[in-house]
């Protein structure tokens, strides 16, 4: 073989580049035609489509399962245009493909001349949410039994971080009722825009959504911002006003259950016993 060249299939880089320019071929449909031996059936451009096809499709299955919602207010000839385009935009770089509708949210929020942009987005980021949190590693969750002997004093002086298996997200669009009737199979029309909130959690293996309405919303912000419980409740009293103030208590304390009891929370940082009886001690004198 004259000096200076190489065999077919041996680039310069070796090996590490060689994986390079063939993933780069399977993910574009096109080039490492120098890389491959001709077949009998196809030649090396044809057998880099054939893969490419095969590449796509099983990431478009693994779109179509995340994204059922988007799917169905898209229409599915424009979901597959928008998955291509994504996936062109945005190949997977992490041997988990179980990764790979990360940023389709902000990929349809920015796709220009998209029909619905904003709501479609939305969706997206409500739909990965329920996977994220599904596929999140387990973590501390509080159990609400825990808090049957603490006293209702140190509960409401308690503070309740966030649990890594949570996500509070809040809309432009009513999102979550769309997400809903497509799950029973329904084919709803997309909603007029209207800010919403949602919980999403997971305790266990289910997932959870839950829909935050605004009163709730403030008191479950100021909670995971590291406030107590009953500054939450002030914080939900002061936005609700002097017409809805009073029965924020209970309200609160109904919402804080169905959190708690969904993963909502890692754990209760309950105030010492010791403190308080210094605390009341110090009120008294």
């Amino acid at each position: 073989m004259p000096r200076g060249r190489r065999r077919r299939g041996a680039p310069a880089g070796g090996l590490a580049d060689l994986e390079r320019r063939i993933r780069e071929a399977v993910t574009r449909g096109e080039g490492a035609e120098d890389l491959l031996q001709p077949l009998a059936a196809f030649r090396p451009g044809e057998q880099v489509r054939v893969y490419h096809e095969g590449w796509f499709s099983r990431l478009l299955g693994i779109l179509r399962d995340d994204f059922p919602a988007v799917a169905a207010a898209a229409g599915e000839e424009e979901f597959g245009r928008l998955a291509r385009a994504y996936l062109e935009a945005h190949p997977p770089r992490d041997p988990n493909i179980t990764f790979v509708g990360e940023a389709f949210a902000e990929f349809l929020a920015r796709r220009p001349r998209l029909r619905r942009r904003e709501f479609l987005a939305d969706l997206a980021r409500l739909e990965w949410a329920v996977t994220s949190v599904f596929d999140r590693a387990d973590g501390p969750v509080l159990d609400p039994a825990s808090l049957r002997d603490a006293g209702s004093g140190r509960i409401a002086a308690a503070r309740f971080p966030r649990a890594s298996t949570a996500e509070l997200l809040e809309f432009r669009h009513p999102v979550n009722g769309f997400l809903d009737a497509v799950r029973r199979g329904d084919a709803p029309a997309p909603p007029r825009a209207a800010p919403t909130a949602v919980l999403v959690s997971r305790a266990g293996a289910v997932v959870r959504r839950m829909e935050v309405p605004p009163e709730a919303l403030v008191a479950l912000k100021a909670l995971y911002a590291g406030r107590s419980l009953a500054e939450a409740v002030d914080a939900a009293a002061a936005a609700a006003g002097p017409a809805g103030a009073a029965s924020l208590p209970a309200r609160v304390t109904a919402w804080f259950g169905e959190w708690a009891a969904n993963g909502a929370f890692a754990r209760a940082d309950l105030p010492r016993e010791g403190r308080r009886r210094r605390a009341r001690g110090r009120e008294e004198e």
